[in-house]
Order: C-alpha cells, then sequence, then structure tokens
C-alpha cells in the first residue's frame, strides 16, 4: 500500500562524509544485515529534545558508529548510504566544519540520478556555507544578507520547471515550520519507544531527535530571509510559465470497444476494499452468495462476501467491502481536500486545495495533530482500494471486478502484532489465492507492499523482546513465513499474473526486501512509476525486480461515495499494468502470464531519460495481440 501522509515536513539536511578505505568490507545486499544498535535514553521527548548537552553526547556516539558500519560493510544501496551520509554531515554542520560538509555534499549529489533531486539537492545548505565563509558568521545581519544572495543566485542557476517546484515546495515548508507543533508530534510517535524501552531505544529514535532539532533550527533561523527570496522569485518569474507539456501518454492509452472485448476477464483488487458502487456494472458476483450460502466456510475456510473476500485486522475471513468507519473529527469531504492538496503541494501542483491544506496544517494547535493525521491516514487508506479499482477497469467493458480486502491500522501508534495475527497474515495470503484459482481470477493488482523492518519497529514500540537481536529474529520469523505462504500461493496458481507496485521511498525494491515486489516468479510482475512526461517520479522505489515503468502521477480515478480525485504513486502505476494484461485477455483469453509478460517487454519503448527502463506501451502491446 501506498506510504500514509505525513504532517512532517522539515527538510532534512543531507551531506556524506568518507569511509576509510578497507580491504574487505563485508558486502550487504539487503537492508536487514546491518546491524541493529540501541542508545541509552529515558525520560519526556521534549526534556530531551531540548537538551543541547545531552543531543550533542548522542550525536557523537551515533556518529561514531556510522563510521564504524561504513568502513566495515560495503552498502549495495544508494538511498542507504545516503541516510548514513545525512546523519554525518548534520553533525559535522553541528561541529562547524563547514568545508568537509561541502565537498560532502557533492557526493552526496554524485548517489542521485533523478533529474530533478540532482537540480535541486543542497541549494539551501550551500548558501548558509558560502554566507559562513564569507562573513565568518551564521547569525550577523551581514551573514544573512549574504545567504540570500547565494541563496537567489542558487536558485536560479536550476531550469525553471524544476526551480518552480522546488520554490513552491519550499515555501511551504517555512511556513509550516513550527516548534511547539514539531515536538508534540515527535512526542506522540517517539514517545512510547522510549517509555517501553526499559533504558534502551533504537537508535533511529535519537537520530529523529537530533535530525529534527537540527534541521528545524537552521531553517527557523533563517526562515524569514528565505521566505523573502522564495516570494521574490515566484514575482519575478509571475509571468512566465512552463513549456507546454507534452503528453507522453495520450498516444498510448487505450480503450477497448465492445466489439473488441469479447471475453468476460475477472481481475482481483487485492487492496484495502472497494466500494462497489461506482463499478456496478462491472462487478463480480459471488453465485454462493446470492444462493444464500455464505453463512458457511467452504473448503477452503472462506466466508464468502457479495462481491470478494475480505479479511480483518487480525488476517480472518469477515464480510464487509470497506475498511471500517471510524469516529472522525474532520468530514470525509474536509479529508478529500486536504488530501488532495498535500498530494498537489508535495508534487509541486497549485491548487486552491492546496492552499486549503496549507491553511488547515498551519492553523493546527500541537493537540490537534493527532487527529488530524488520524483521520488522514483513515481516509487514505479507506480510498486506496477503490480507486486502485478504477484505473484496473478503465477502457475495459469486458472486465469483472472482485476484490480482497486488506484491513490496516491507521492510528499514528499502530497495534502490537502477534504469533496469532501473523500465523493468520500467511493463511490469508494462501486462503486469498485459493479463492482467485476457484473462482477464475485471471489478473490481481496488489498496489501494497512491506518488509521485516515494519514488525521490527512495532515490536520496539511495545518492548517486545529482551533486545533488538531477539526483537529481528521475531520479525524475521514472521516475515520469512508470510513470504514463503505468498511465494508458494503464486506458485500454485501459474495461470493468475500478479501485478504490484515496486514502493514509493526511492529506494530499492530488493534491497528494502519487500513483499511482493520482490518475488521473482514467471507470473509475477513489479511496476514502478513515471510521470506524465515518461521520467520517473521522485519518489518511485526501483531495482532489479521492477519489470515495467507505467504512469503514476496525478491519475484520476473513483473513491468511495462516487467522487474522483487525483492521487500519485506507483499503487496508480501498478494498476494501469494490471488493465492493460485483462485488455489483452479479453481479445484473446489464451494468453499465458509469460505470454502478456512477453507481448508487454516486447512492445514497451525505452525511458527518454536513458535509464535502461522499459515503458509499458498500450496500444502497440494490444495491436500485437490482435494480430
Amino acid at each position: 500500500m501506498k506510504k500514509q501522509l505525513t504532517l512532517c515536513l522539515l527538510l532534512l539536511l543531507s551531506s556524506v562524509a568518507f569511509t576509510p578505505a578497507t580491504a574487505q568490507k563485508v558486502k550487504i545486499t539487503r537492508a536487514d544485515e546491518l546491524p541493529r544498535r540501541t542508545v541509552e535514553l529515558t525520560g519526556k521527548v521534549k526534556d530531551i529534545y531540548y537538551n543541547d548537552a545531552l543531543l550533542r553526547k548522542l550525536s557523537e556516539e551515533l556518529y561514531a558508529n556510522c563510521l564504524s558500519d561504513l568502513s566495515k560493510y560495503d552498502i549495495q544501496d544508494k538511498a542507504t548510504l545516503s541516510s548514513y551520509y545525512a546523519f554525518l554531515g548534520l553533525v559535522d554542520f553541528q561541529r562547524g566544519n563547514y568545508e568537509e560538509v561541502l565537498k560532502k555534499l557533492e557526493l552526496v549529489k554524485s548517489l542521485e540520478d533523478k533529474e530533478e533531486e540532482r537540480a535541486t539537492f543542497g541549494l539551501f545548505n550551500k548558501a548558509f556555507i558560502a554566507a559562513y565563509f564569507q562573513t565568518k558568521s551564521t547569525s550577523s545581519p551581514e551573514f544573512k544578507q549574504v545567504f540570500m544572495r547565494e541563496y537567489r543566485k542558487n536558485i536560479d542557476a536550476v531550469e525553471y520547471k524544476f526551480a518552480k517546484k522546488y520554490v513552491d515546495q519550499n515555501k511551504l515548508n517555512l511556513s509550516l515550520l513550527n516548534e511547539e507543533r514539531t515536538v508534540a508530534g515527535l512526542e506522540a510517535s517517539l514517545q512510547p519507544y522510549i517509555d517501553n524501552g526499559k533504558g534502551k531505544v533504537p537508535e533511529q529514535v535519537a537520530s529523529s531527535l537530533i535530525l529534527t532539532r537540527q534541521s528545524l533550527r537552521m531553517r527557523t533561523m533563517l526562515k524569514d530571509e528565505a521566505l523573502l527570496v522564495l516570494n521574490a522569485w515566484l514575482a519575478d518569474h509571475k509571468e512566465e510559465t512552463p513549456a507546454a507539456k507534452v503528453d507522453f501518454w495520450k498516444d498510448r492509452n487505450v480503450a477497448l470497444e465492445p466489439k473488441d472485448a469479447a471475453h468476460e476477464v475477472i481481475v482481483a483488487v487485492w487492496d484495502t476494499g472497494v466500494d462497489p458502487a461506482p463499478y456496478e456494472a462491472s462487478l463480480w458476483i459471488n453465485k454462493k452468495e446470492i444462493a444464500g450460502n455464505n453463512k458457511d466456510d467452504d473448503k477452503n475456510g472462506f466466508i464468502d462476501d457479495v462481491h470478494g473476500i475480505p479479511f480483518d485486522k487480525d488476517n480472518r475471513p469477515t464480510v464487509g467491502s470497506l475498511l471500517e468507519p471510524r469516529q472522525l473529527t474532520y468530514s470525509v469531504k474536509e479529508l478529500q481536500v486536504w488530501m488532495k492538496g498535500a498530494m498537489d503541494l508535495q508534487n509541486g501542483i497549485q491548487s486552491p486545495e492546496g492552499t486549503q491544506f496549507q491553511q488547515k496544517a498551519m492553523a493546527l494547535k500541537p493537540e490537534e495533530g493527532i487527529p488530524f493525521q488520524e483521520d488522514l491516514n483513515w481516509y487514505s487508506t479507506y480510498a486506496h482500494g477503490t480507486h486502485v479499482a478504477g484505473i484496473t477497469l478503465s477502457g475495459n467493458p469486458a472486465a469483472k471486478l472482485m476484490y480482497a480486502r486488506m484491513t490496516y491500522d491507521t492510528k499514528v501508534k499502530p497495534r502490537l502484532y502477534t504469533d496469532e495475527t501473523q500465523a493468520n497474515m500467511a493463511s490469508m495470503f494462501t486462503r486469498a489465492v485459493a479463492y482467485f484459482k476457484q473462482n477464475g481470477v485471471r489478473v490481481v493488482n496488489m498496489s501494497w507492499r512491506y518488509n521485516a523492518e515494519a514488525y521490527e519497529a512495532v515490536l520496539n514500540l511495545y518492548g517486545v523482546g529482551k533486545d533488538e537481536l531477539e526483537r529481528k529474529t521475531i520479525a524475521q520469523k514472521w516475515f520469512e513465513t508470510e513470504r514463503k505462504a505468498l511465494r508458494d500461493a503464486f506458485a500454485s496458481a501459474p495461470e493468475i499474473l500478479f501485478i504490484c507496485g515496486s514502493g514509493n521511498e526511492n529506494n530499492d525494491a530488493n534491497f528494502a526486501d519487500y513483499i511482493p515486489a520482490g518475488i521473482d516468479l514467471p507470473n509475477v510482475v513489479t511496476v514502478g512509476a513515471v510521470n506524465d512526461e515518461g521520467k520517473r517520479t521522485t519518489f518511485t522505489t526501483e531495482g532489479k525486480s521492477v519489470d515495467v515503468y507505467a504512469n503514476g502521477y496525478e491519475i484520476e480515478s473513483f473513491v468511495p461515495g462516487g467522487d474522483r480525485l487525483k492521487f500519485s504513486g506507483t499503487s496508480m502505476a501498478s494498476p494501469q499494468v494490471a488493465g492493460l494484461a485483462a485488455k489483452m485477455l479479453a481479445i484473446n483469453p489464451k494468453l499465458t502470464p509469460t505470454e502478456i509478460i512477453t507481448i508487454i517487454r516486447n512492445t514497451a519503448t525505452p525511458d527518454p531519460e536513458g535509464k535502461g527502463l522499459l515503458l509499458i506501451h498500450p496500444k502497440n502491446a494490444l495491436a500485437s495481440v490482435k494480430k
């Protein structure tokens, strides 16, 4: 599933450190191979946050640990290396070692190969350092004036289309800076780790406090000056408009005419549930439900629902097509606007919804942050599956929609997993795929992914296990059992094509060890996201397991109740490939998953950036099937 929306819009300082050369380093190909460590920490988050001496002590301890890891391990993931380097660079900033920070910023930039990210990397930080070099101060009026000049120069050097997005996003970020609200958010997310940690907490808890404090402090001290620069840039470019975009997908997408879609295709959306109302004409109907036989489990242990099979929070069969309602602080209509606005602002899109979200977020009191976040979490989860279903069905009159509903916890503090809930998860995987087979499903879309680290985090949150090693062992046991169950289930249904989104973390799916994205089988396809220009989105997860890419930027579809919204993510790219596969089967139902994948890949085209990615071409794929 896509990441939940977050209120944390602070920009963290990115940097890099040189590491000692070693003759032999241990190659790290998966995140779970890295060491787990704790630091001694007790007390209240607010007290720790404002304790400069304690934060400096923690900074030095974590700095040494980072250097140790980098000297021992050959880490095969750019995103992970950048996270190490970000912390090292931040501590160098604290030390005032600006010359080294500037050199290292360039090394971090060398790890980034996305055009937009490279173009706008480090503009604020470099201006800060340049101002210090010229004034030998970090607070004088002269320093601030030089910072403004250097910051504007850095932005002016960036291509307009990237600079505009950068300016819009950073204006929002700076406008939202509020230390009291930030500390309240940290308390909500981190205090349970400290309370349940028995004096020891994961390093990530301490690093979150350090990173947030330093980045907030640096940007707060220059907030007014930076906003003056950003507003001046916008004023100077108010008459300028970006070059008209050529819709990369306009001539590729195609809707099937009824005469071409001669064969019914059952497509399952394995997600957070689907509102049947917008898709009434395309719904798969459970014949046993109509016959009144749904009260008894069938031979596979299912409790049937009308249009699919749902599972509850404990991963047990239940009934109902959508996530259970919650007592909302805000209305669904308000949440739709704010959710759309948050996505627009994150993507540099100016819209009325974005303005409304900004105004609401700025007006929140500290105690209102959690209810606001949890309402957004709930709505994004509630709406997700319905939105994915619309993309999957688009342009295919022969498609019949089935759902398999998963139920997610949308609280800021998630519930504790147990051996029982995770045994149920493995069983759910087996049951769901058996249900697909039993009912003739040909294509399954899965716009979700997770890894063992998610379990470790929750075990840490509740203080389960005697130490980090035991928590890792528990998490890995659950995860490996579930991975095997899911892989075996896929393998047991070679006639079904399973299609999944790669992730939205700008990382490597294989290094992160995601499922289902990292499962390699002949009937599994993993999809990354590009934008309306055919270029990689800033968020897309990549890696060797990602087979093809599709448009995952501002895709419009239905949400529960029948409204239409635009979402972005690999969650929106994956169902476009699932929809293409379903169209191919509507034309020729004899196609096997292997044949479908071969046609999709053979008719795909190279990405415009020349990164060796394959971008789907639905029109060519369908033309190939019709031959």
